[in-house]
This record gives structure tokens, sequence and C-alpha cells, in this order.
């Protein structure tokens, strides 16, 4: 299985995956336990099965379908108007 969770996707992982595993410890949890230790390792390992099976990756801001690849980004304007209505 090749690689597909980017950089921001795993340290996303990381942190939820070792609040999981801590609560988990806390509460004397085998589900939540062994639910932040797969989190953990898919962070360490950049390695997601569901996205895989879903065909996305996150990696190097890339989507791949089943069809093909969409790569892109958002480019657009923000203007911020200040009103003086009292």
């Amino acid at each position: 299985m090749k690689k597909n969770v980017g950089d921001l996707d795993a340290l996303i992982r990381l942190w939820t995956g070792l609040y999981i595993f801590g609560r988990g410890i806390s509460k004397r949890s085998i589900l939540k336990t062994s639910l932040g230790g797969l989190v953990i390792s898919e962070a360490l390992t950049r390695r997601c099965l569901l996205y895989s099976i879903m065909g996305i990756s996150t990696l190097d801001n890339q989507s791949q379908t089943m069809n093909g690849k969409m790569q892109g980004s958002i480019i657009g304007n923000i203007t911020l108007e200040q009103s003086n209505e009292e």
C-alpha cells in the first residue's frame, strides 16, 4: 500500500490519536485505546486503509479518484468593507 497521508493530515491524526489513546488509558477502555493506537499508527506510517479503499490521498495536495487524479488550489480575493453606520 502506497503512502496517502499528507503532513497536516498526519499531524492532526497524531494529536487526535494521542488524545484518544490517553482517554482510553484513563477510562480503562480497550476500544478507545485500540482506536487511538490505530490512528497513531496511521499518522506514523502515513498509510490509511480507508483512504486507500476510497482512492483518496492528502499527500502533496493531490486528490486521487478511481477515474484519475485531480490537483489544484483555490485562488481568489476577499474584500472586507467597514460600515460607518451607527
